[in-house]
């Protein structure tokens, strides 16, 4: 990278902002465009390759470990998702032109870390992205439908079922009016 030099004016600038920083798309389903690749020496861990993927929410940047088994998978994961032969990656060793890679489209589900209430991320808590090619993420994104409508139907059945553990109570006490109380004060059977 070439010499960066800008000429600033902060002479209206009372303070600083310390407050901000990385802005996270929401956890959803995307299909992204590759912006840039870009490799960092990780503090004696080795080279550290980060990806910046494209989204219509914003960006989002993954990055994986040379070397690192976990992260070898993930970046293998990403490479299929950018269109690369599945057999040019699994079991293969060699060199990766990352550079034809910008550009190209890929499918993913993104997950933000965990925020705090002013954005900043919590400590310990990271993004994820999950790579798929154009089939899976849309059967996968279609399985993410269903259950999201489970959810939603059982957030509206929940209700009904205390309606109706009210109802048998009410029924239970008209029919045996004169029945020994439950011991436990339950109705555990209800359950």
């Amino acid at each position: 990278m070439d010499d960066l030099i800008l000429d600033l004016d902060f002479s209206g600038v009372t303070k600083p902002s310390m407050g901000g920083g990385i802005s996270y798309p929401p956890r959803d389903y995307y299909i992204g465009t590759v912006k840039e690749y870009k490799t960092f020496e990780d503090e004696g861990k080795g080279k550290r390759l980060y990806a910046y993927i494209q989204t219509e929410k914003g960006i989002i940047s993954d990055n994986f470990r040379i070397g690192q088994e976990i992260d070898m998978q993930r970046l293998a994961g990403h490479l299929i998702a950018v269109g690369v032969d599945p057999r040019k990656v699994l079991g293969a060793k060699g060199a990766v032109p990352f550079h034809k890679f910008v550009g190209k489209k890929l499918h993913i589900f993104y997950t933000p870390p965990l925020l705090q209430p002013n954005g900043q991320r919590i400590e310990g808590s990271y993004p994820k992205t999950k790579y798929y090619t154009a089939e899976e993420w849309k059967a996968a994104k279609e399985a993410g439908k269903v259950e999201e409508e489970e959810q939603e139907n059982k957030e509206k059945v929940e209700p009904i079922k205390e309606q109706t553990k009210t109802v048998a109570k009410d029924v239970v006490k008209e029919a045996a009016p004169n029945a020994a109380p439950d011991p436990a004060g339950t109705d555990d059977w209800l359950s």
